[in-house]
């Protein structure tokens, strides 16, 4: 619904913190995933286009988001994300899966936000914080969580910045 609305306002960028579930060894509690494409597991984005869609971000914010996490000397891990619809609702079998195909980890939303923005010609990108290791079993710890969260929000104002001034 949030990029529908922006389409219609006329943005022209969209970047979006959230979280995700590690599906990999490598990913802990609190580590900034920036995932270059998505497995479209969602509903919401089978109503705007065929399956066979890719949802990937655009190459301009990508190419932001790693030119300021570059300037900012912000580490993030890179790669191919799992949406799916329920949260906290993958099996065991989906994850090792998922795992196994080498997603890294596993959110609600940007499949979502990819495609639809996609489809309206917006440039999108998400960065999203680590809250657990769901392949691992290892819980979230909120001072970790917390630290993540800071890092991923202000690497979205450099991006906006970054997208706003065309460079």
């Amino acid at each position: 619904m949030a990029v529908d609305l922006f389409a219609e306002a006329g943005f022209q960028s969209v970047v979006a913190v959230g979280f995700c579930g590690g599906l990999r060894s490598e990913v802990s509690c609190g580590d900034l995933i920036l995932p270059h494409a998505a497995v479209r597991g969602d509903g919401a984005s089978k109503t705007y286009v065929p399956e066979s869609y890719p949802a990937a971000c655009s190459p301009t914010a990508l190419a932001a988001a790693l030119r300021c996490a570059a300037e900012g000397d912000q580490q993030l891990k890179t790669g191919v994300i799992w949406s799916t619809d329920g949260i906290l609702r993958e099996t065991r079998d989906q994850v090792e899966r998922w795992h196994d195909a080498g997603c890294l980890g596993v959110d609600m939303e940007t499949s979502a936000l990819y495609t639809v923005a996609s489809v309206h010609g917006i440039n999108a990108v998400a960065i999203l914080v680590a809250s657990d290791n769901v392949f691992e079993c290892k819980h979230t710890d909120l001072n970790y969580l917390r630290r993540g969260w800071q890092a991923a929000t202000g690497l979205a104002v450099a991006i906006c910045t970054d997208l706003a001034s065309g460079s």
